[in-house]
């Protein structure tokens, strides 16, 4: 799935970067060979037998993944999101009471926040998704298209990888943001607990950070003689107030 909605930076202070024009690559054997260094890098096959992850996003909303049965729960603002990529059911939350009328809008708003901010656990994670393009700009340049998926196809993403494959930095070429070639430094590595790297820190543009903290990796989930989190969900049948995530689209 792809995962990417960037949020929205303020204009008066994009604008102070420059803009850049989208490089053109060489796809081919060179270009998958970076790609993957760059997969094993992420330690990709560790991500992928991951059961879970939690996480902040700039130090507000809360994020808790359960990758394994595609459950997730969005913390924003004083909302509480939680919804099922199987079942397309939704069930929220405002100040702690359950919302009913609302709970499409609260599904669709926690959806897009969802995507962003897991985008920046790791981009490396979506460069092989389906409907990518991989080419190689420079011996360390990996040019990313992503020509179907998502809101936005057509979206372009140049990585420049360090020596062992991670990312040192990424240019955006995307529809949302106004400068094009908008540049982000990736730093402050971290291993989480099930051996994935991660990095905490991105600058965008020199201007905004864009932070990951308390981020918590389980190999298993419901820990075993843990309290599931979606039980609730889990349990939702039909009941007013569940909404098919389906149904805007």
């Amino acid at each position: 799935m792809r995962s990417l909605r960037l949020f929205t930076l303020s204009l008066g202070g994009i604008f102070l970067s420059a803009c850049s024009s989208l490089p053109k690559g060489t796809p081919g054997p060179r270009a998958e060979e970076l790609a993957q260094k760059m997969l094993k890098a992420a330690d990709y096959e560790k991500w992928q037998a991951t059961a879970a992850v939690s996480f902040t996003f700039r130090g507000g909303d809360k994020i808790f993944w359960d990758r394994r049965r595609k459950l997730i729960e969005v913390a924003f603002k004083n909302k509480l999101v939680q919804f099922s990529e199987i079942s397309g059911k939704s069930v929220c939350f405002e100040n702690e009471r359950r919302v009913l009328d609302d709970c499409a809008d609260m599904t669709e708003t926690a959806i897009k926040r969802f995507y962003n901010h897991t985008f920046w656990l790791n981009p490396a994670f979506h460069i092989t998704a389906p409907g990518t393009e991989r080419a190689l700009v420079g011996e360390n340049q990996l040019l990313v298209t992503f020509k179907s998926g998502g809101a936005t196809p057509g979206d372009s993403y140049l990585f420049t990888l360090d020596e062992e494959g991670k990312i040192a930095e990424m240019r955006m070429w995307v529809s949302i943001l106004p400068i094009k070639g908008a540049r982000a430094v990736f730093s402050n590595y971290v291993k989480s607990q099930t051996g994935v790297t991660v990095a905490l820190n991105h600058e965008v543009a020199s201007l905004a950070s864009v932070n990951l903290s308390d981020l918590v990796m389980y190999a298993q989930y419901p820990e075993k003689g843990g309290v599931d989190r979606f039980q609730g969900l889990l349990d939702l049948s039909g009941v007013p107030g569940s909404e098919s995530l389906n149904r805007k689209k």
